[in-house]
């Protein structure tokens, strides 16, 4: 891409028209490749989607003693919002903490009905009397 602007044999308006960047794009680069010899391109910002479970739980850990204003300014270098942080813990809690199996959600809407028989067998008795 810098070959093309170096070259000198088209104007930057059209090359950066035919990378498909800005302008001020193009200068920066060559403004940066004079400087230092070469030109440092940012990666592909990174989608909160695209985090690794390992990189989900490190900025939980990196963040969770910050105060809303540190996470914030955190969250918005790494290109991410504090509800995703949000959610990642709670996403992380909820895989450490075990699933009821069948037997035991059965066997906890069983005692949730004998419950209420009771409950509705004292009301009853309560009224009678």
């Amino acid at each position: 891409m810098l070959k093309k602007v170096l070259q000198g044999n088209k104007p930057h308006h059209e090359i950066a028209k035919e990378l498909g960047v800005g302008r001020s794009t193009i200068s920066k680069w060559l403004r940066e490749y004079k400087q230092n010899g070469s030109i440092k391109l940012k990666s592909k910002e990174k989608r909160p989607k695209d985090w690794t479970v390992e990189e989900r739980i490190s900025a939980i850990i990196k963040t969770g003693s910050m105060t809303t204003e540190e996470r914030t300014a955190w969250c918005r270098k790494n290109g991410i919002f504090i509800h995703n942080l949000d959610q990642w813990k709670k996403d992380a809690i909820s895989a450490i903490i075990p699933k009821p199996n069948k037997e035991q959600i059965e066997e906890h809407k069983n005692l949730k009905k004998e419950i209420a028989v009771r409950v509705e067998n004292k009301d009853s008795q309560a009224h009678k009397k």
